[in-house]
């Protein structure tokens, strides 16, 4: 990656981690122009324009890093993201499906799934695919919570389980 593009990247990343989605656009947009394609730049956009709430955005650049490198489980978990955002349920689980094909062993990949599953009313799928990011990801807090949020109207007593393994992993987690 060109000096250049590499320091405007490492800003707006930094800008967006605070919150500066606007700011970090306009920090790496114009300068990409000038540059070969990179498909982590194209992802960086991708997850800033989603954050930002402009999914049409979002959705070219995640489908510019995924024609620059397809074999990237990450590109396509961004494109089931913004997909989930649009309520477009059926590209956005082919999106998710293909990450996994790419990286079966990703708990936030199935976490994503997972809530895109609960969102569809899918609720044994969801459950089975916050189970498999526990499985992945004994760590993953968000895998706990989610599961917690799911089964607490069917099953308060596991899902107090799932909550407190949450609160274990990050107790700063202030949802639960």
């Amino acid at each position: 990656m060109h000096p250049n593009l590499l320091q405007a990247a490492q800003q707006a990343a930094s800008l967006h981690q605070r919150g500066q989605h606007k700011a970090a656009l306009a920090a790496i947009e114009p300068i990409l122009s000038r540059h070969p394609p990179e498909a982590s730049v194209h992802n960086l956009i991708g997850f800033i324009a989603l954050a930002h709430g402009d999914s049409t955005k979002a959705e070219r650049h995640a489908r510019m890093a995924i024609s620059l490198e397809a074999d990237q489980a990450g590109h396509h978990s961004l494109l089931g993201l913004i997909m989930r955002a649009k309520q477009d349920h059926e590209t956005a689980e082919a999106a998710f499906q293909h990450a996994l094909a790419l990286n079966p062993h990703e708990g936030g990949i199935w976490v994503n799934l997972g809530n895109l599953f609960r969102d569809m009313g899918r609720t044994e799928q969801a459950e089975a695919a916050y189970k498999r990011a526990i499985s992945e990801e004994p760590g993953n807090t968000h895998a706990h919570y989610n599961l917690g949020l799911l089964l607490a109207p069917v099953a308060p007593e596991t899902a107090e389980t799932a909550f407190r393994a949450a609160l274990r992993l990050d107790p700063n987690q202030a949802d639960v």
